[in-house]
């Protein structure tokens, strides 16, 4: 899938890029993600971030939500905070994936185990709710998730993709490639 899908989620018809690219640079065996990676840009040189408003599924969530009525705050003056997906992705999907490890030699997917809200909105809620097996093995980590996933919904209702806009590091990818993409999209 081009955009956010969580690959460790059952329901899942596709692996989110960002999760296959981080399993594959955390891999005790790892060279270069070939696959995946061409795969990304691929999609990035064919569509640019068409993937992002029309693609991927957890940008539409947040398009419904900025639907709700009621005040809209603009994202004007919080321009800088468009350059922290380059550092998400720099940092949580490609170093420290790649340069820390566990005892086994793998690194942690940093990015889809600790910031990421697709994982529980698409597996983890749906899941709980009908095994009580689960519910009973959710921790820290899903209540620290979780609350990514609240605030990330609150703020959809108020800035227009604020997810995408400031976090997303597929999203930043895309728009590296975006200006050599074949399909550019302008707004008027």
């Amino acid at each position: 899938m081009p955009g956010l899908n969580c690959y460790s989620c059952p329901a899942a018809a596709g692996a989110c890029p960002i999760g296959a690219f981080q399993a594959v640079v955390g891999s005790s065996k790892f060279s270069f993600s070939y696959y995946v990676t061409g795969f990304l840009i691929l999609t990035g040189v064919l569509l640019g971030r068409f993937v992002c408003g029309f693609l991927c599924p957890f940008g539409w969530l947040q398009e419904l939500l900025h639907k709700i009525p009621g005040k809209k705050l603009s994202t004007g003056k919080l321009k800088p905070l468009r350059y922290v997906k380059y550092g998400v992705l720099a940092l949580a999907v490609v170093l420290l994936p790649a340069v820390l490890a566990n005892d086994v030699g793998m690194g942690d997917p940093l990015f889809c185990k600790y910031i990421c809200p697709q994982g529980v909105l698409e597996g983890a809620i749906p899941l709980s709710l009908v095994d009580s097996g689960i519910r009973s093995a959710l921790g820290a980590l899903f209540t620290w998730k979780l609350a990514v996933l609240i605030a990330v919904v609150v703020l959809s209702v108020l800035f227009y993709r604020p997810f995408c806009k400031w976090v997303c590091p597929l999203g930043a990818f895309y728009a590296l490639m975006n200006k050599v993409s074949l399909l550019g999209m302008k707004v008027d």
